[in-house]
């Protein structure tokens, strides 16, 4: 994989040229990789990279989009706080 990037903040730039390195991918299933770290976090090896309150408001999101395609209009997600 090609990685381009900007040495520094400031080179943020239409007028400056990229840093350029090549980098390896490793290609693996996303949704294994997502189900190993879900086992991990339940056996208390790992801690979860999405909090509750994020994970809650990506089901908020994902069942507005649900909803919105049934009725073809458009739907705002609940934003109740978790806590």
């Amino acid at each position: 994989m090609q990685l381009k990037y900007y040495a520094n903040d400031d080179d943020r730039s239409w007028w400056k040229a990229f840093e350029c390195e090549a980098m390896a991918l490793d290609r693996k299933d996303p949704l294994v990789e997502q189900l190993n770290h879900f086992c991990r976090v339940i056996r208390k090896e790992e801690k979860p990279l999405v909090s509750v309150k994020d994970g809650l408001q990506n089901l908020r999101v994902t069942e507005a989009v649900v909803e919105a395609v049934k009725s073809g209009q458009t739907v705002h997600p609940s934003h109740r706080d978790v806590y």
